[in-house]
């Protein structure tokens, strides 16, 4: 069975490469695929000169049109060029020990039914202490959890307190070792190819946000299984890289768009 890493890049060639660097010495990992979504010249030729010198997979968009397009440039690529059959996607600001790889490629190797799996994603914080991410994991968001969850508080008291809460419960994770979930973060997961192609891959209307969702919604129709095993992601995010308002605003309209999208389309809701 042979896997790909498809990384999905823009300005961040640095932190790219320390990645792929990373990855790379893994011997179970077969091709690495890096696709830079338009990024500033400077950063393109960085990462295209080390990515040449390496002999890793260099794929460079003309525009950059969200992570759900440039990922779906990556992953075609991956199955048809490489033969994958599997393909691990991921943001370059990930630290994926070598035995979360191998648990969830020998899952997959092992489990045909099962289309994607990944490990417990840990955030940083600004002191770079690891802690799980509460939303590792969660339900195909319906139309009623579209509308709580525009309120934050409502938000955390329903995953804290609530049984009908769309997340799930670590605790239980962590008692036997993994969990079936339908939605998994977008920033770590491993698919399997044909269920890839099946679904259609990812949904290009978006530009960012609630790729995640419709993934696990487009999956959930087709009858497949998601797994998440107790094995560590490290996802290194900047903490305070959305702090600004402007950023924070910007954030909040591209969020918003991609909910009337996933709305629209899969919650089959009407004009928005």
């Amino acid at each position: 069975m042979i896997n790909a890493l498809v990384i999905l890049n823009f300005n961040s060639s640095n932190l790219c490469i320390k990645y792929i660097c990373s990855m790379s010495s893994y011997k179970v990992i077969n091709h690495i695929v890096v696709v830079d979504n338009a990024s500033s010249e400077d950063e393109r030729r960085i990462l295209r000169d080390y990515c040449e010198k390496k002999h890793v997979h260099y794929i460079q968009l003309k525009m950059n049109r969200g992570y759900a397009s440039g990922n779906n440039v990556g992953v075609k690529y991956a199955i048809e060029e490489l033969q994958a059959d599997v393909v691990i996607i991921s943001n370059p600001d990930i630290i994926c020990p070598k035995d979360t790889v191998n648990a969830v490629l020998s899952r997959f190797y092992n489990n045909e039914d099962v289309a994607v799996i990944t490990g417990l994603v840990h955030n940083f914080d600004n002191n770079h202490n690891s802690k799980i991410y509460p939303y590792y994991a969660y339900r195909v968001p319906s139309l009623k959890d579209m509308i709580l969850n525009n309120f934050l508080l409502i938000t955390k008291i329903r995953r804290l307190f609530l049984k009908t809460s769309m997340y799930y419960d670590v605790d239980s994770l962590k008692k036997i070792g993994e969990q079936y979930v339908e939605c998994v973060s977008g920033c770590f997961f491993v698919i399997r190819s044909n269920a890839f192609v099946k679904i259609k891959g990812f949904d290009e209307d978006t530009f960012l946000y609630y790729e995640e969702a419709i993934l696990g919604h487009k999956l959930k129709g087709e009858g497949y299984k998601v797994l998440v095993l107790d094995y560590p992601v490290f996802h290194d995010e900047d903490p305070g890289k959305n702090k600004t308002l402007k950023k924070l605003w910007r954030t909040h309209v591209t969020n918003q768009y991609s909910a009337k999208i996933y709305m629209k389309k899969y919650l089959s809701v009407g004009s928005l």
